[in-house]
């Protein structure tokens, strides 16, 4: 996609720009937001696992 110049983009177009290239939400992105907050306990092993996981949570250049 390349190099965004935001700098040049009024509020509009930034906020286009940005929905554009939001990726899809992980699977498994309820889990680790109830785990943030300590409402679901997981073992060592499961939470290395979801931590090993593809961040998929950012905006692609």
């Amino acid at each position: 996609m390349g190099t965004i110049e935001f700098s040049e983009q009024d509020e509009d177009a930034f906020v286009e720009t940005i929905l554009k290239r939001v990726t899809t939400t992980p699977p498994n992105y309820l889990s680790i937001v109830d785990i943030n907050r300590g409402v679901l306990q997981v073992a060592e092993d499961e939470a290395s696992m979801l931590e090993i996981g593809p961040n998929r949570c950012a905006v692609k250049a």
